[in-house]
């Protein structure tokens, strides 16, 4: 895991990644603090780039990726906008140089081996419930099996398709008979008994949707955030990104933010966003932790429930009958005080917590905007150090700052050599 995040106002942008890099091998893990996560895209051009998530490309290393971008990138002109910037990028992701049979068959084997892991796990829970204490027949195992991947097809199905993507993708893939190969050698690791044609067939069919469907297992974040030419003030993009299905990359949009000259119309004059491991981020600017907060909202409606039924119970046993259509009407008129009372505490969260620390941002410097950024990482990595937690954040923290009038300048990086001993590199 990773923490990054982009803090945004008219002066600029500033961005700040951590360095820790989580290797698994066997079951095990180890975490390394030595990954480059923030990149200058072009160098000269005011754009920066930072990844998350997969730290590879069809078996591509990120940093190897951006750097033959930069070679291949000829165009004299700026691009107008930042969107276009990112549109290039993502578009020379399909070149294929980047493409092989054995990129493929290993995407493929470790999408459909994330996507079937949630499904094995919830076939185990349902024979031990079945069958407590006694020896499973392999016939039970395979049918509760392959009626979990029927539920997942119809699940699917009902997604929509990426954009890019249609129904004659799935039928090509399908055509694909290095699939089956995959799928089958999948469900023998995954099952250690012998399995129907109805299951491969199934599952392949299965495969296939998630690859056009909007779903991401196994992807990588990329945060483009700069200027284009004719941009006065930065933008923002977040892609999700995961391979190449039928020649074209899987990708999607799933975060664009834009800064404006004056606040109106609730258009922004500064952005906060964390990206990857946030919770930490969201604590300071909302003054409690969203896993608590989640906690607290959601039995909030079963600590109603419980108290109409302890209400129940102590009324009648004191003779005084409550009815049925009481306790409801009581719950009802409980749950409808809970939103008031809810809906007051997130207004006075935005008043007194959000809109604060939006105002300050949108005034600060650029170097300020650079001490906040690393200021906000460090603190999601310092949580690491105090609790249990896997230390999934730490490291140098890389930060930069983009601005119209200086462009992409490096506020802190680390190097992995001495530079006094390298003179060449610049």
């Amino acid at each position: 895991m990773t923490a990054e995040i982009g803090i945004l106002n008219r002066q600029g942008v500033a961005l700040a990644a951590d360095s820790a890099v989580t290797l698994g091998l066997n079951g095990k893990q180890k975490v390394l603090n030595s990954a480059n996560k923030l990149f200058n895209l072009i160098k000269g051009h005011p754009v920066g780039l930072m990844v998350y998530g997969n730290g590879n490309f069809l078996g591509i290393p990120w940093e190897v990726i951006i750097h033959e971008y930069r070679k291949s990138f000829n165009r004299k002109k700026p691009f107008d906008t930042l969107l276009e910037y990112a549109n290039d990028f993502l578009n020379k992701l399909s070149d294929k140089k980047y493409q092989s049979m054995d990129s493929y068959i290993g995407n493929t084997y470790r999408s459909l081996n994330s996507l079937l892991n949630p499904i094995i796990t919830k076939t185990k829970n349902i024979l031990c419930e079945k069958y407590p204490n006694i020896e499973i027949p392999p016939d039970k195992v395979l049918e509760i099996f392959l009626d979990l991947i029927k539920q997942e097809i119809c699940h699917f199905e009902k997604l929509d398709f990426i954009s890019t993507f249609n129904q004659d993708d799935i039928d090509i893939i399908l055509t694909n008979p290095n699939l089956k190969q995959i799928v089958e050698a999948c469900l023998k690791d995954k099952i250690q008994i012998d399995f129907s044609d109805e299951i491969i067939n199934k599952t392949t069919y299965l495969c296939a949707l998630s690859q056009c469907k909007d779903y991401f297992n196994s992807y990588t974040g990329v945060v483009v955030a700069g200027y284009g030419d004719n941009d006065l003030f930065p933008t923002l993009y977040e892609f999700y990104v995961e391979g190449i299905i039928n020649s074209k990359l899987k990708y999607k949009l799933v975060k664009e933010s834009k800064i404006y000259s004056e606040d109106l119309s609730g258009k922004p004059t500064s952005e906060i966003l964390p990206f990857a491991q946030q919770e930490m981020v969201h604590s300071v600017l909302t003054g409690i932790d969203p896993d608590l907060e989640y906690l607290i909202v959601n039995n909030l409606e079963s600590f109603i429930n419980s108290i109409c039924t302890i209400a129940q119970q102590t009324f009648n046993c004191s003779n005084c009958k409550i009815s049925e259509q009481q306790i409801k009407t009581l719950q009802e008129k409980s749950l409808e005080e809970i939103k008031k009372m809810l809906s007051f505490i997130n207004l006075q969260r935005q008043n007194c917590f959000v809109s604060p620390v939006y105002d300050m941002v949108s005034s600060l410097p650029k170097e300020e905007l650079a001490n906040m950024a690393e200021t906000l990482v460090n603190l999601t990595s310092f949580k690491r150090k105090i609790t249990m937690d896997a230390e999934t954040v730490g490291g140098p923290i890389d930060v930069a700052v983009i601005s119209k009038s200086e462009g992409f300048i490096w506020i802190k990086r680390k190097l992995y050599f001495d530079k006094n001993l390298n003179n060449h590199y610049s």
